[in-house]
């Protein structure tokens, strides 16, 4: 079974989660055999070793991590490795993959040059 982890900053503010829960909501709605939990680098729970747990523990075999970043900047070059060496550790038979940052994907572009060009 899949999983996916939505990766994040994070934030102490806890209304900053809300669109995260949306996208996780959306997407779990056009993949409803997937698994899914939104995770954070800081500041926010769950951590993507928790949340890994929990969807191992759900069934999931594979997972990817997908960032929630317009560009690969040292959380995604740096920190996402590191974070999915661990859960590989943690979980050796479990397959996983790290997806290109959303900002990478030029829909994600084209989405966000749409909003930008609204009309007035």
């Amino acid at each position: 079974m899949k999983g996916i982890l939505l990766l994040a900053h994070g934030s102490r503010d806890p209304a900053w989660r809300a669109p995260f829960e949306r996208l996780r909501e959306k997407v779990l709605a056009r993949q409803p055999a997937a698994l899914g939990e939104n995770v954070y680098l800081e500041h926010t729970e769950p951590t993507a070793a928790v949340a890994a747990i929990r969807l191992v523990d759900r069934g999931a075999t594979a997972i990817e991590i997908i960032p929630l970043f317009l560009g690969p900047g040292w959380h995604v070059r740096s920190d996402l490795p590191r974070l999915a060496d661990e859960i590989r550790s943690a979980h050796p038979s479990l397959i996983v993959s790290i997806a290109a940052p959303i900002g990478d994907a030029d829909a994600v572009l084209d989405a966000i040059a749409g909003y930008c060009l609204r009309p007035e």
